[in-house]
């Protein structure tokens, strides 16, 4: 094992944990033996689960498991993290779990010089077990974040301070400099009372930087030399380099040596936005700093100018990445930077040490901790509540670009003292963010058309319709542990990227977890203004509020000449005998083309709906019921509804084998085109009034998310029966 394992409490049913980790394949034996020499040469990393593990693996330790292996894949959609991306950079070349048949998992030897590691890791977990802070301490420490908890994680995102909890540039300055102090006062104690004579030979400011340079390599070690602290190594070591070959730093010469053998060292690194924005960051604070202003202000007034070009610098690759702003980033991380720069990190380290001779001094330094992070949590959190996020909505390449050039331009102006043009660059900026953020280069819907966008959620499902003025939401994916679901993963982030912060509508078919896992963390972040569901009463039970209404035949609603209609349940049809057959049927049409979602409907609840309504359910677009089940999209389904398209919303190699092969060849025999997420990611259709008749449809397919995100080192769906789609990439 490679890494650190994460143990994570699941909230499916009969799933007690999971225990995740990093494995390096030293051999793998299966059916074709002739590939054992292969595996045994490149030893790949995988990603493993072990449900119920009866033991922790620790890190060095050599298991044998018999496990289930799938390709590197991960869900994809618009304005989301891209997790099959991180995947590749970590080099991980696929993922599976291990089986709970067939062999026993066995230790096959101990964790070897890794132990030393373990060994800090637990005793780590021991002296911060009581701490309100813990996994904020750990995160400091080893690097190993899977203890914080969500409302933590939730109150840095809001504050912009969540960098704090990653190893970066600043951890790692921050150690070596305090290297580079303890070393620099032990030299001078061997010149003033050793009286070692070898001493004068080597120049106190080399032997500090070499002091730096070996507390970060430890730090690194303790870490457990991730990519991201190698990289903020590499960079911190090249500025002592300058130290030690005795050369005027240069700013901008050791930046690009630290790109350089950055790239060099771990290509994927480019395709890291932490890459990207750790050397903005770093470019931003040299610019800055040689602003003829800044040099001549007092020290206290220099970090001030700093963190607000920081500030300014970084919201637009922020904005990029992520489509939102955090307004309080600059309060916060003017408390949290310096708090964690000169207190909050040396203080943690000293108890670190301290706890290896005395649990008492510990405990005292412990109580310490805790109250001055309690202080520091407090001013974040009322940040955090009085200063939330401004979406900005999904900003293009090119004009960030330009933002970056105009501050540049002012940055230059700045150093070079231009009085003539020192205002015009702040009057572009302020007039470009305008005309960014208010008239957004994107297509915009007319009044009567609409956007229908099924997101890629794994085994579930979750849509969004887009009108001129409304958004409505279908389902809200799975929800896997307290810090993940449907809504973290696709819903939020699309909502976001589309600048779209209010729904007037939420659909929830039925309570089943794949289907409303999402439901706490939408309602926690988007302004809902009214909610259905199929079973509305057991979705309340597990709210804090009751905030659905029970979904019934005959709603109905109109948003810029779009209809959304419930065609099920109703009195009017057998009562459902199980949870899927509860789903509310969704018709969405605008009169010229229709769009219609069934939930996990099954063919019990197909036919009497065939029956009640029969030409009325035709529809362009249908999203396939239950995922693809054998169970469902019947035959008499099909010929009453009369797609053109359909649409799967499955798990890419999912254990269930959805789509199943008996709903693919229905399909095939009547000529419908079908996609399915686990190939494509998400999938946007738009239905247009189609007033020019160019088309005989008013359905269009916009795009998928794979299809705007081609990558050469995606796996290919194709790899997998289960999840082939018929309209190809």
């Amino acid at each position: 094992m490679v890494d650190l394992p994460q143990v994570t409490v699941l909230t499916e049913k009969g799933q007690a944990s999971r225990v995740k980790f990093l494995f390096e394949l030293q051999r793998l034996t299966e059916d074709d033996s002739q590939f054992d020499q292969a595996w045994s040469f490149w030893q790949p990393t995988v990603q493993l689960s072990w449900y119920d593990a009866e033991a922790v693996p620790k890190s060095g330790e050599v298991w044998r498991f018999q496990i289930k292996l799938k390709p590197r894949h991960a869900s994809l959609n618009p304005g989301a993290f891209d997790y099959e991306t991180y995947l590749f950079q970590k080099g991980v070349q696929g993922y599976g779990y291990v089986l709970d048949k067939g062999v026993a998992p066995v230790r096959l030897s101990e964790a070897g010089v890794f132990g030393l590691r373990n060994e800090l890791a637990d005793h780590l977990q021991r002296l911060f077990a009581e701490s309100p802070f813990q996994g904020v301490f750990q995160a400091l420490i080893d690097g190993d974040k899977s203890d914080i908890g969500a409302e933590d994680w939730r109150i840095m995102q809001r504050t912009g301070t969540i960098h704090l909890m990653a190893i970066s540039g600043l951890h790692i300055a921050i150690i070596a400099g305090l290297g580079f102090a303890l070393f620099g006062w032990i030299w001078r104690w061997g010149i003033r009372w050793a009286n070692w004579a070898w001493w004068w030979h080597t120049p106190k400011i080399v032997f500090a930087s070499w002091g730096g340079i070996l507390t970060a390599t430890l730090y690194m070690a303790m870490a457990g030399f991730s990519i991201p602290t190698q990289r903020a190594w590499l960079m911190v070591v090249t500025v002592l380099l300058f130290v030690l070959i005795r050369r005027k730093f240069q700013p901008w010469s050791a930046l690009a040596l630290a790109a350089f053998l950055i790239v060099l060292w771990h290509p994927p690194s480019v395709l890291s936005q932490g890459f990207w924005l750790s050397f903005t960051a770093v470019a931003i604070i040299f610019a800055v700093l040689r602003w003829p202003t800044v040099q001549r202000a007092p020290g206290w007034q220099k970090l001030l100018w700093i963190q607000l070009g920081l500030t300014v610098g970084l919201a637009p690759a922020l904005g990029g990445y992520y489509h939102q702003i955090a307004l309080g980033s600059f309060l916060a991380n003017l408390l949290a930077v310096p708090f964690v720069s000169l207190l909050g990190l040396p203080l943690l380290f000293l108890t670190v040490l301290v706890s290896f001779v005395s649990d008492t001094a510990a405990h005292g330094l412990m109580w310490l901790n805790d109250q001055l992070w309690s202080g520091l949590w407090w001013g974040l959190k009322f940040i955090s509540d009085r200063l939330g996020f401004w979406v900005v909505g999904q900003l293009q390449v090119w004009q960030i670009v330009l933002l970056y050039a105009v501050l540049f331009w002012m940055v230059g102006v700045r150093i070079y003292d231009e009085q003539r043009h020192k205002w015009l660059g702040g009057v572009l900026l302020v007039g470009m963010t305008v005309v960014f953020l208010w008239h957004p280069f994107k297509p915009v819907l007319a009044p009567g058309e609409f956007r229908v966008t099924v997101l890629d959620v794994g085994q579930g499902q979750a849509l969004v319709f887009e009108t001129e003025t409304a958004t409505v939401v279908y389902d809200t994916g799975a929800r896997w542990s307290d810090k993940m679901d449907g809504a973290k993963l696709a819903l939020l982030p699309y909502l976001k990227s589309q600048n779209r912060s209010t729904a007037e509508l939420l659909i929830v078919s039925h309570s089943d977890s794949d289907h409303a896992g999402g439901v706490a963390s939408l309602l926690q972040d988007v302004a809902v203004k009214e909610a259905v569901s199929g079973q509305a009463e057991v979705l309340n039970q597990t709210l804090e509020q009751a905030v659905f209404q029970p979904c019934r035949n005959g709603q109905a609603w109109s948003f810029s000449g779009v209809r959304f209609d419930i065609l099920a349940p109703a009195d009017s049809l057998p009562q459902p005998t199980n949870d899927n057959d509860a789903s509310c049927v969704l018709r969405v049409t605008n009169g010229a083309g229709t769009v219609l979602v069934p939930g996990d409907l099954t063919e019990r609840m197909e036919k009497p709906l065939v029956a009640a309504y029969e030409d009325e359910l035709q529809a362009d677009l249908l999203v396939a019921g239950h995922h693809g089940s054998r169970t469902s999209t019947s035959q008499a389904w099909l010929n009453a509804v009369s797609p053109q398209e359909v649409v799967f919303s499955s798990g890419f190699a999912n254990r269930f084998h959805f789509p199943t092969e008996t709903v693919l060849k229905r399909l095939e025999a009547q000529g419908i085109t079908w996609r399915n997420t686990a190939c494509r990611g998400a999938i946007q259709y738009k239905i247009t009034l189609d007033s020019e008749r160019i088309h005989p449809s008013s359905l269009r397919f916009v795009n998928s998310a794979r299809q705007a995100r081609p990558r050469w080192y995606a796996n290919e769906c194709e790899a997998f029966a289960e999840t082939r789609d018929k309209a190809g990439r």
